[in-house]
């Protein structure tokens, strides 16, 4: 098999959870288009957008239907990964056809969102603060 990793733009330092969940659906991604795809040739690229930071895992393998797939409950892979990115407030794209191959894009910000009613950072000044 042939893996092709390129970077693109200033990634700078990515919050440790973002960097975790990126890594675990690089390798799902892998896994699952050798396992069950046959492919053989990969693409994988890291990207800077802005405030974000893009994922992009594409196969030569043969492609699936995703519904189908969930629907066999055989999809756990793929529910796994749009769980992790849901989790730190991303998205997940997937695009595939029959004997064309899968590209697996997610788009995340590089700091994790605080998650709601939780506490502001030490130090973070409060819109709600009274004033005297």
């Amino acid at each position: 098999m042939v893996v092709e990793f390129t970077t693109e733009g200033d990634l700078g330092l990515l919050h440790p959870d973002i960097a975790v969940c990126l890594f675990r659906i690089a390798q799902e991604s892998l896994r699952n288009a050798i396992a069950h795809a046959g492919a053989q040739r990969f693409r994988v690229s890291l990207a800077s957008a802005g405030d974000d930071v893009v994922l992009t895992v594409a196969d030569d393998g043969r492609g699936f239907d995703p519904e189908a797939v969930r629907q066999s409950g055989k999809g756990l892979g793929l529910v796994s990964m749009e769980e992790r990115v849901r989790v730190i407030g991303g998205e997940v794209d997937i695009v595939t056809r029959a004997q064309q191959g899968t590209t697996i894009r997610v788009r995340a910000p590089h700091e994790r969102p605080q998650a709601a009613g939780a506490p502001a950072a030490a130090g973070a000044h409060s819109d709600t603060t009274p004033t005297e």
